[in-house]
């Protein structure tokens, strides 16, 4: 996956969530609490061979909001829903095993070669030979040359959601043959299977094309993979995703994939009346729904994230460095962690790394020693910067109250309207 990069903030959990399924047998019944590091070990999904899967049939789920109009994944204005419908069309290269391995995808590169010298690391791709985009064009080296030179943010023309580790490749070029690529990177890079796991069409390779090539038009003839998008209803936001004749390798078991639109709190009535197979319940209280659901099978997962609070170090009360270092030393990341967990059957300590997960090869704990709950010191910390309390417990300093907007959106009950948070963090 890329890795965004998010600055000036603290880290608060990371959210779980439970995934409703039709009964289907295997997996969990639901209410045995588990944690980040034993789904690491033993996912909550009913895992099997290939070969143990039977062919055929249909499976419909939900988007996780509105439909997006803009179907470039790589594009600024995409969303995770962009997403979850690029993955079902177009070229996987490299996916994770729950411990953040890479996994190189055979049917598109046999081969992926790190080798670092001199301080720089140089991967050689070996791409298949049957590799081809829907439209005849072969994926080769021009795929992974477009997909760098559209996400390396050297062209302002081109919007891309990150430019994380692309803009730090000196080169693509051809290898041996137009199906190898070379990418030298401009010092040692381990995080490279984080790129080129998604690719774009040569013919995205334009900024026009890669900005608005995509709005309102899913442009099935630039996918490649095992299922192919064969209608995009718009009108009532449906994407319907049928095995490809075109597809070269390991075929899909399923026969069609239908993703449907609905809101948050409509997905568990949908799989409650049967309108889709699968539905998350991100909270206890569609959680609670899920569990009265006869023969549903949920499964619980962390969502491979980490969730911010981040301050606007302009806005006029928090321009002072000290009072955000106040207002983070008065947040309490283990009861928030215990808060959002609550009725999830899912426990975990506060995260310590914007980078790796607790039971990744490599975690170190970099937050907790900087971002500490001392109430104390942020009380001391806000008399010290001239924000003295009130007689109502709020702060303010010259006649000017520390107030601050949190907004949380969403249609679930804990996010249905605006949340001021003001005054003494500590109190």
């Amino acid at each position: 996956m890329r890795r965004p990069i998010r600055r000036g903030a603290t880290t608060a959990a990371v959210a779980a969530l439970a995934l409703v399924m039709a009964a289907c047998g295997g997996g969990d019944s639901g209410g045995q609490e588990r944690t980040g590091e034993q789904l690491s070990t033993t996912p909550s999904f009913n895992e099997q061979p290939y070969e143990n899967v039977k062919d055929g049939g249909q499976v419909t789920l939900p988007f996780r909001s509105d439909l997006n109009p803009q179907f470039n994944q790589f594009q600024g204005d995409a969303t995770t829903d962009t997403r979850l419908a690029w993955s079902f069309y177009n070229p996987q290269v490299i996916t994770f095993t729950p411990t953040g391995d890479p996994i190189i995808n055979p049917d598109y590169v046999t081969e992926a070669k790190p080798v670092d010298s001199g301080g720089k690391t140089t991967v050689t791709y070996t791409i298949n030979p049957k590799a081809t985009f829907n439209d005849g064009t072969p994926i080769d080296w021009k795929a992974f040359d477009s997909t760098w030179k559209a996400d390396n943010g050297k062209d302002p023309a081109f919007l891309p959601s990150s430019t994380d580790g692309y803009d730090r490749i000196v080169s693509v070029k051809r290898g041996a043959n137009d199906k190898q690529a070379v990418v030298s990177f401009n010092g040692p890079n381990p995080w490279w299977p984080s790129l080129f796991n998604l690719l774009v069409h040569p013919k995205v390779a334009t900024p026009d094309v890669f900005n608005k090539g995509y709005l309102n038009n899913p442009h099935p003839e630039w996918g490649a993979g095992p299922y192919m998008l064969t209608k995009f209803d718009k009108a009532n936001s449906t994407l319907t995703f049928e095995r490809n004749p075109k597809w070269w390798g390991k075929k899909g078991k399923l026969d069609r994939i239908t993703l449907v639109q609905l809101e948050t709190v409509a997905k568990v009535n949908a799989f409650r009346n049967g309108q889709i197979d699968a539905a998350e319940a991100e909270s206890a209280d569609l959680l609670a729904q899920a569990k009265t659901v006869p023969d549903a099978d949920i499964r619980i997962s962390g969502t491979p994230a980490d969730y911010l609070l981040t301050l606007n170090s302009k806005a006029p009360t928090l321009k002072d460095p000290a009072v955000r270092k106040a207002i983070f030393d008065g947040i309490d990341r283990t009861q928030l962690t215990k808060i959002r967990f609550q009725g999830l059957d899912y426990s975990e300590a506060p995260s310590g790394s914007l980078v790796l997960a607790p039971f990744q090869k490599g975690f170190e704990d970099n937050v907790s020693s900087a971002v500490t709950f001392n109430p104390d010191a942020a009380k001391q910390a806000l008399d010290a910067a001239g924000w003295a309390p009130g007689p109502d417990g709020i702060r303010a300093k010259n006649g000017q109250p520390l107030t601050f907007s949190f907004v949380q959106t969403g249609d679930t009950r804990a996010c249905q309207k605006d949340r001021v948070w003001a005054g003494d963090p500590a109190g």
